[in-house]
């Protein structure tokens, strides 16, 4: 039957049931209005008239048209519509009786009336039939909507089903019982479902074409803006630093052989830590990137597929960035591209929308999340994935989470179970100390002497003024580098502060003498170098300085240099006054150029642009150095 007709006869039967369920129910009242004829009486001829009509009705819907295709959907409507019919045709037979046998009797309720001729056994039950057919025919009109929406694609039933498919994504309990109908109108019985894994249950369904496109809107769906960005801003490790992470361990390090931790079942956390500026999260990234990770890892996963994921904090970033929301989604959306087969585990009830209703039904509602959802579907993929896989994921930064360490230190602990290894980072807090200083780890200020040496020599040596230097006097010249190295105490970025002032002064043509004495003037900790560094600041630059910094502060997300040069305008009042016109593209990158040679002038690189190709620099992100300029300021 086509998807109209079947809908018309379900209309019948709802008029049907919407009246005979009122006149059966205890609320229809008649009361007396002349002697000698009760307006009782009258009112059950109009009632009989009435019922006969929509009786009527009902029978031509059930009989027109007389099509050849008939689907069990559509056999279920018509037999509700006959047993329905049937029904009308018993009431009219008691009415005809209650008429004849009845004219001078005075009733409250028709359903008083009606016990006349019915016992109040027959009243019960017939009212829990046609309360029962409600049910039904509300289910049917729901199922058959959905499939009228697969096989017309109209506009207006595209409404009806985006109306059923809100319905449907609520936790109510006859949720179930609508996925089961629409799946019998596929021809599937449920019963025979419930033994059947998961993901072959769903997909059994739908071409598998159909179904990649569903898992390709779940996941996308996952992804935020910014999941990509804090791992795109770490600096690649300097050539030929960190390699020694390889390397197992010399007799008298105090660190855990990282390739064999990996290899071994013995433990499943490994934790990095380090002061603030060490270079964990440069090391962090190293780890991830590396090949011989891989390795490592194909070698413990053995024969089971291996699954990996990270997750690099940013507390000088967006919500996303420093929150529990911004990490399971990317642990969610990066596992599952690269095992799709869980998506119907993870996301069942996501997944059935999209089977019944079409993948576009996400395009046309778009897909929003609770945070109730996100961690049951995480726990959920991470107990099924390790089933047949073996997980590896990376946390970098913890420290820098947005909330309680202990929370989420309890949540990375739960991760933790057979198949999983967890590498994490942060800086030696008690909190991470307690948890986790008892598990494999390393401490990275102890161990980073030979590669801060291998970093300053490079980019000294590099310089022509160093070179001229060298010839000079290379021994003094070589002990200012192991000044350097010694004075740094393993935090890399002092030293990528202090080389850039050592190469600002060898610009400038300054002595050996003289650059020793930069390194002696320079304070030891980050906090009085960010002093420094500002206190050298020409005083023509202190107010501009002052507020670049506070627009980066005030801004809830990293603003492009494109937005930085608007921000930055002399006028307050620019915004209002500039008139409204398109951009043009030299203009953006002209406005870009400056804004970044302003930033570097008056910041002195405590707030940095990341270099790019010109085109591009209108789109290129300004943000702090560290987070440790960010505590500073």
């Amino acid at each position: 039957m086509e998807p109209l007709s079947a809908l018309s006869v379900a209309t019948a039967v709802t008029q049907f049931l919407d009246f005979t369920g009122t006149i059966v129910s205890c609320t229809w009242k008649i009361y007396k209005s002349n002697p000698g004829d009760t307006e009782g009486n009258s009112d059950i001829r109009s009632i009989t008239k009435s019922l006969t009509k929509i009786n009527n009705e009902l029978r031509q819907s059930i009989n027109y048209p007389k099509l050849k295709y008939f689907s069990s959907q559509d056999e279920d409507i018509i037999k509700l519509g006959t047993r329905c019919n049937e029904i009308g045709g018993r009431l009219i037979s008691a009415l005809d009786r209650l008429q004849a046998q009845n004219k001078h009797q005075l009733w409250t309720s028709f359903r008083v009336a009606l016990r006349t001729v019915w016992t109040q056994s027959e009243l019960d039950t017939l009212y829990q039939t046609l309360e029962s057919y409600r049910q039904q025919i509300s289910m049917h009109v729901l199922v058959t909507s959905a499939n009228k929406y697969h096989q017309q694609n109209l506009s207006e039933i595209q409404r009806i089903c985006c109306k059923i498919l809100k319905e449907v994504g609520k936790d109510v309990p006859w949720r179930r019982d609508i996925i089961d109908a629409i799946k019998r109108s596929y021809g599937q019985d449920p019963s025979d479902l419930k033994h059947t894994a998961p993901p072959a249950k769903l997909y059994k369904v739908i071409r598998s074409s159909d179904a990649k496109l569903i898992h390709r809107y779940l996941v996308q769906s996952l992804r935020f803006q910014e999941i990509d960005q804090r791992y795109e801003k770490i600096a690649r490790a300097h050539q030929e630093t960190f390699e020694w992470i390889f390397r197992p361990p010399s007799r008298f390090a105090r660190w855990t052989d990282f390739p064999n931790w990996i290899k071994t079942e013995d433990h499943p956390l490994y934790w990095v830590t380090g002061k603030a500026g060490a270079g964990k999260s440069t090391l962090m990234r190293y780890i991830s990137d590396h090949p011989q990770t891989r390795q490592a890892l194909q070698s413990w996963a053995a024969d089971s597929p291996l699954l990996t994921a990270s997750f690099f904090f940013w507390n000088s970033g967006s919500e996303m960035q420093m929150s529990y929301e911004g990490l399971v989604r990317t642990l969610l959306y990066q596992i599952l591209e690269q095992a799709p087969d869980l998506s119907p585990v993870v996301f069942p009830h996501r997944v059935e929308t999209g089977i019944l209703f079409g993948e576009h039904i996400f395009q046309q509602n778009g897909m929003s999340w609770t945070w109730e959802e996100l961690l049951k579907a995480c726990r959920i993929m991470m107990k099924e994935a390790t089933k047949s896989s073996k997980i590896m994921l990376f946390l970098d930064g913890m420290d820098e989470f947005k909330g309680k360490p202990s929370d989420l230190i309890d949540f990375v602990t739960d991760l933790i179970t057979p198949g999983v290894k967890i590498c994490a980072s942060s800086r030696p807090w008690i909190d991470f100390e307690d948890a986790f200083g008892h598990r494999p780890h390393l401490r990275l200020e102890d161990l980073t002497y030979n590669d801060i040496k291998h970093f300053v020599t490079s980019k000294m040596t590099a310089n022509a003024g160093f070179k001229v230097l060298q010839q000079v006097d290379l021994d003094f010249s070589s002990q200012l580098i192991e000044n350097v190295c010694v004075k740094s105490s393993g935090v890399f970025l002092w030293v990528f502060l202090v080389t850039g002032s050592l190469l600002t002064g060898l610009s400038e043509g300054e002595r050996l003498s003289d650059l020793q004495k930069r390194v002696e003037s320079l304070p030891v900790d980050l906090e009085n170098l960010f002093w420094k560094i500002l206190g050298d600041l020409d005083t023509w630059y202190f107010e501009r300085a002052s507020q670049l910094f506070q627009i980066v502060r005030a801004s809830k997300n990293a603003l492009t240099l494109q937005d930085m040069s608007f921000a930055d305008e002399d006028d307050p009042e620019f915004a209002i006054k500039a008139p409204c016109r398109v951009l043009g593209r030299q203009e953006a990158v002209s406005r870009a150029e400056l804004m970044r040679r302003r930033t570097n002038a008056c910041c002195k690189g405590l707030l940095e642009a990341n270099s790019s190709p010109i085109e591009d620099l209108p789109d290129v992100k300004v943000d702090y150095l560290h987070r440790t300029v960010k505590d500073f300021l």
